[in-house]
């Protein structure tokens, strides 16, 4: 039954991660991670969200985001996985 809903749940799971609603994160978190191969999705959309949100902060910096250079925002995305940020 869940599996038959997932394409729903992903796209809930969107919403969720926009307007932060941690609880209900993780309350689908232990309904979706009951099925096979289900969280890959749930992963990407966070991963993007994450990337997305740190991009955004570095913006609203301004002149000072300018000046990290294109090796330094390689390494964001991959700071941000392994919490070093």
């Amino acid at each position: 039954m869940i599996q038959r809903q997932l394409d729903t749940l992903h796209q809930e799971f969107k919403n969720l991660l926009h307007h932060e609603k941690k609880d209900d994160l993780g309350r689908m978190y232990q309904l979706v991670a009951r099925l096979e191969d289900a969280l890959g999705d749930m992963k990407d959309h966070l991963e993007t969200h994450i990337c997305t949100q740190g991009l955004a902060a570095l913006e609203e910096l301004g002149e000072s985001a300018q000046t990290v250079n294109s090796t330094e925002m390689k390494l964001i995305p991959w700071a941000l996985h392994f919490n070093i940020l």
